[in-house]
Parts: structure tokens; sequence; C-alpha cells
């Protein structure tokens, strides 16, 4: 790395090489960019699309949001002795 900033020669070597090996790769670039954002879309938070891009989550016809609790039941963990399986309990 210390010998790219030596002179500026080595620098526009350095690019010029830089450009030469990435010129091929750019007719990928936005096909790239559509399979990572394809696959990262679901792993974001609809709080951070919200935020970010403006974009609210869908509601479908004739269906109210779910406000409140889920109809899951929910569980606790309960630490048992060494050597033995934890327990459920409900809350």
């Amino acid at each position: 790395m210390n010998r790219v900033f030596a002179t500026p020669a080595n620098l526009a070597f350095e690019l010029q090489h830089v450009a030469k090996t990435m010129a091929p790769l750019a007719p990928w670039a936005a096909p790239g960019a559509v399979i990572v954002g394809w696959l990262a879309w679901p792993a974001l938070t609809p709080e951070y699309k919200e935020e970010t891009f403006g974009v609210k989550p869908p509601v479908a016809p004739g269906v109210a949001p779910a406000v409140g609790a889920s109809g899951f039941r929910k569980f606790k963990y309960v630490k048992n002795e060494i050597g033995e399986r934890p327990s459920l309990d409900d809350e």
C-alpha cells in the first residue's frame, strides 16, 4: 500500500490497473445491485423501510391491522438442576 502513494506516477499506474481490471465487470453492476436488493429486502425491518425509503407496510383490503397481543401463548423457561431438562410454564 505504501508504494501506491510513494509517487504520483505510482498512484496513476495503480488506478489505471484497477480501472482496467474492473471495466469488464461494469455490465454486471446493475444486475448485481438488483440481486443484492432482492436478497436484502426481506431482512430489513418495516420500521427501517419506512424511515429510510418511506415505504409503509401494505395492509390487506378489508382487514384491520392487528393491535395488541398476538394469539400465541407465552411460555417461560424454568431452569432446573444440572443434568435435568428445562421445563415450560405458562405465563
